[in-house]
């Protein structure tokens, strides 16, 4: 019916009264339609029958489902009966006769409407067969009501042999404590003691309580395990945390590292990191003492004082920062410049602090009272570069110019090259200004005169890396050749060129004694070479990606080295040995996801920076540039070989994770692409965008497949079924829609929420999908029909991301602030709460591999821990048995070890005891062992062990 939507509303009684005629008119057309046998029809006027404040509505609702003739129709009504449990539908289809067309419907029909005779004589067989066949595919609802009419009837048996079905393990706490409860009415203990191998854990605990109470005791085979179990009992099971060894911080994605200093004497080491934040160390241990933005993230250079007590930090408003090298802590803010500050250096050997900017000024302060600010200098174009030595400065500016102003107020001026100077340094006790401009052309000028001693061109034409060190003879340059060259300074020495194999160099640094030279590469090789011997000494891996930056300490005994991964590593010298590994705060992580078992784990940071981890090793085995500014959304390949990534331009590219490379790129969205999800089987990527538009591609190649649609508003979320032909969207829209791949249309639209669908997950099974909204709610449908199966209130803000354990007992779910929480399903009871940064979209993320729940935020934070157990006995497996005993550890407290002790005995007990009681008891599953003894051979007995399933 094309307009049943419109129609429905204009009898609903939430919109104004639009007169009896438009109601009347409104009833008509869906009688007509459930005549015809309109399912939808027929539920409308249904509930119209039992909740229409209108009697002329509810008149026409009785009068048509009072004469269905079409057995659709009348089937939807049965259905409705079934599930609503409405006396005014269920006396209509006494009255009229209606029965459901399929046998087994019809035994649950007639159970629930109370005929129990006729129920009775349609499924006379032990067990019930017919009913326990409906009741297999049955909403918790009708589970519920079947449960307390069973109870009324005192029947036990056959809904004890439907909790030993495998769709029991998707029942809710209530049906297994109806379950408990008619047992214990009908004193059936042999049931309830069946019941500890099948129900979730609380229930089994539950059920020892109630078995001991009642004096019952097992078979004698049994009494040592039924004493363990007595012995090690809860009063309640409280969901107990695995060992905290178990949980960890993975190795985040680091911010970039651009510039570093050490302190006099090498106690400390300062970095500033992309955003502008400053990280002080203490040294060699490494320990981070503290982490500030003194500049409000524009800090734009950085050195540290000659007594080794503060930092000076230049800004780009114009300001210098000067703070405790400690703590962080502001001391004194200097003003001056009326641009950014490009440069700030203290005079080697002198009192003086002297500062650059963009404005083409360069001042000068007293040191340590920084009286003075005298404007000591004014160039046509922005200051670029500055060095100091004693009472002289150098300064080099954007066109390539340098002045040089010495002692008694001389001021020589070298004329520009038109290419901007990036570094200068006073060598050879200042006698000789070096400096290298962004063509990577170096020079050498007597600082007496200003006089050009030096040129060496590089033939890329661009600044690949240089180094010198002051008071130094040599300098270095890289080519693109793979070479470092060694330029001296002072006349009689060679020009040396050292090869340096692999990717190409990315920095350099001298010792201050020109012993060594250490070169930086792509690939994040180190290279230490002796100097005055033309040899290497040193080639090791030291960062998975390049090497951003190299730093000597003045004394020469250590080095720093920066890779783009974020993290700073001490180095000590000669022998190139690693001392400490430092990591500072991350880059913001704006989407998370994993491979369907977890095996693999990935996050795209702020850069356009791809991170993949192994969850079993926690190593990180994959670092990708991407390129594209920031990664909005991403999908790991069931294979974990290919990741797709979404960007704020609306493309999606495909990349192979093994070689970096990319695939394919993917255009067709209107706007930035905010949701991506791969099906199972690795054969379709869907994505979402700002569009509304939800599409299929095929994978590997990129190929588009179809556009399914579309929602009004952007679309935030995706998920495949994982065990049908369905895909899930969610939508600012406040709706979440599934379509239908066979068909390539909407099965079912979802409404209920009053705000963004922010995220969506499904159960293993494909039955249940949960929505998390802005609105502070979960809630949780049944698949495909959108049915409402509950809502889960009362977070504490809007809820970002969820996670679905793939066995649908487990929740997690992180909202703004970034507080995450453990919610069991599908009772929705709230278990654990973790306050932790888990605010990335799509931020939390469950690992089924390895019984944990990954957590990442955009403060660059990302951490696994473990859950509690949530499994249902009647889904474990003897693998089970070997992760519950790693979780017993001496450093549990007493009482959430004995939880443990108790779940060990009753996994051991479920798989000894389904064996032995194989045919009568519990039936044996597919990975139940039997020890067997085989005969003797040659004079010898040997025991075997057989797997058989039955």
């Amino acid at each position: 019916m094309p307009s049943m939507n419109r129609v429905l509303a204009r009898i609903s009684p939430r919109v104004p009264v639009l007169g009896r005629l438009a109601r009347s008119s409104a009833a008509t057309q869906l009688a007509a339609a459930a005549r015809d046998g309109d399912r939808e029809a027929v539920r409308a006027l249904g509930h119209a029958l039992a909740g229409s404040p209108y009697p002329e509505v509810r008149t026409i609702a009785r009068e048509c489902l009072s004469s269905l003739a079409s057995q659709e129709a009348i089937d939807a009504l049965c259905d409705c009966v079934i599930e609503e449990g409405d006396p005014g539908l269920a006396h209509i289809a006494r009255e009229q006769g209606y029965l459901p067309r399929s046998e087994e419907k019809q035994a649950l029909f007639l159970f629930l409407s109370g005929k129990t005779e006729a129920w009775r004589d349609l499924d006379p067989l032990e067990g019930h067969p017919l009913m326990m066949h409906a009741l297999q595919g049955a909403s918790p609802r009708v589970r519920a009501r079947a449960l307390a009419a069973a109870r009324e009837r005192g029947l036990v048996s056959p809904f004890c042999t439907l909790a030993r079905r495998p769709e029991a393990a998707g029942w809710s706490p209530e049906d297994w404590r109806s379950l408990l409860d008619l047992s214990r009415h009908e004193s059936q203990w042999e049931e309830i003691y069946a019941l500890l191998f099948l129900a979730p854990i609380e229930i089994a605990v539950e059920a020892v309580h109630i078995l001991r109470r009642s004096g019952w005791k097992p078979p004698e085979e049994d009494l040592p395990l039924w004493r363990d179990l007595l012995a090690l009992v809860p009063d309640r099971w409280e969901y107990p945390d695995p060992p905290q060894a178990a949980a960890g911080a993975l190795s985040g994605p680091g911010r970039t590292v651009d510039h570093a200093v050490f302190s006099p004497g090498g106690a400390h080491l300062a970095t500033l990191i992309c955003n502008g934040t400053l990280c002080q160390w203490s040294l060699p241990a490494g320990e981070l003492l503290s982490s500030c933005r003194p500049a409000g993230g524009s800090a734009t250079a950085i050195a540290c004082s000659p007594d080794g007590l503060s930092l000076v930090i230049g800004a780009g408003d114009g300001s210098i920062r000067i703070v405790d090298i400690r703590t962080g802590a502001p001391i004194r803010e200097l003003r001056a410049h009326s641009a950014p500050v490009t440069s700030v250096a203290f005079a080697f050997g002198g009192g003086t602090l002297w500062s650059g900017g963009s404005d083409g000024s360069v001042f000068s302060w007293n040191w340590p009272d920084c009286s003075g600010g005298n404007r000591r200098g004014v160039h046509r174009t922005a200051v670029t570069a500055v060095a100091a030595h004693g009472e002289m400065v150098a300064s080099g500016c954007r066109d390539g110019s340098v002045g040089i102003l010495r002692e008694g107020g001389q001021y020589i001026e070298i004329p520009g090259t038109g290419h901007a100077i990036r570094d200068l340094v006073f060598c050879c006790g200042g006698a000789i200004l070096a400096g290298v401009d962004e063509r990577g052309t170096f020079h050498a000028w007597n600082s007496v005169d200003g006089t050009l001693r030096t040129l060496v061109p590089t033939t890329p034409r661009r600044l690949i890396a240089w180094c010198a060190a002051p008071g130094g003879n040599f300098a270095a340059l890289a080519t693109e050749d793979h070479a470092a060259v060694l330029i001296p300074l002072m006349p009689g020495e060679e020009v040396v060129r050292l090869e340096v194999p692999g990717q190409g160099i990315t920095s350099l640094a001298l010792h201050p004694g020109a012993d060594f030279l250490i070169a930086g590469c792509r690939d994040g090789t180190l290279h230490i070479w002796s100097v005055p011997g033309r040899k290497r000494l040193q080639v090791k891996k030291a960062h998975r990606g390049l090497i951003r930056l190299l730093e000597v300490n003045r004394e020469g005994t250590g080095f720093i080295s920066a890779g783009w991964d974020g993290t700073v590593k001490l180095w000590a010298l000669p022998s190139g040995e690693l001392q400490t590994v430092m990591r500072g705060p991350g880059a913001p992580i704006h989407c998370l996801a994993s491979t369907p078992g977890g095996e693999l784990i990935a996050c795209g940071s702020e850069g356009g920076i791809l991170w993949v981890w192994e969850t079993g090793t926690c190593e990180l085995v994959h670092t990708h540039n991407l390129f594209c500014g920031r990664i909005e959304c991403l999908a790991l390949h069931p294979s974990g070989t290919l990741a797709a990534c979404g960007d704020a331009d609306g493309r999606v590219s495909l990349w192979d994770l093994g070689t970096g490379s990319l695939r394919a790129t993917i255009e067709g969205h209107g706007g930035g692409v905010h949701a991506l999800a791969i099906n199972r089987d690795g054969t379709l990527l869907a994505s979402g965008g700002w569009d509304g538009a939800v599409r299929l591609w095929s994978l590997p190649s990129g190929e588009p497949v179809t556009l399914l649609g579309r929602h009004d508003s952007p679309v935030t979320s995706l998920a495949f079924s994982p065990s049908g032909p369905f895909l899930v969207s969610g939508s600012h829209d406040r709706t979440a829609i599934v379509w239908s791949l066979d068909s390539g249309q909407m099965q079912s639209r979802i409404r209920g929420h009053t705000h963004v669908v922010s995220c969506l997950g499904i159960t293993g099974d494909g039955k249940v999908l949960a929505t998390g909204s802005w609105d502070r709610t979960v809630r949780l449908w049944s698949i495909p029909s959108g049915e409402p199966l509950k809502t889960i209130q009362g977070r504490a803000g809007r809820v970002r991301s969820l996670s679905v354990h793939p066995d649908g007992t487990l929740l997690a779910i992180a909202v703004d602030g970034g507080t995450l929480s453990l919610i069991s399903l599908p009772g929705g009871t709230l278990i654990r709460t973790r306050v932790v940064s888990a605010d990335a979209r799509h931020g939390v993320c469950l690992v089924p591999a390895r019984h944990m729940v990954a957590a990442a935020g955009r403060d660059g934070s990302l951490h696994l821990f473990g859950v509690p157990w949530t499994k249902p006995m009647g889904r474990t497996t003897p693998d089970d048995i070997a992760y519950v005993q790693s979780c017993i550890t001496p450093e549990l407290p007493r009482g959430q070890s004995a939880q443990w002790k108790f779940l060990e005995r009753l996994l051991a007990g479920k798989f000894r005891h389904s064996i032995a009681y194989g045919g009568s008891g519990i039936p044996a599953g597919p990975y139940d062992i039997e020890i067997a003894e085989e005969p003797e051979l040659n004079g010898m007995t040997r025991k075997g062990v057989s797997l058989y399933a039955l």
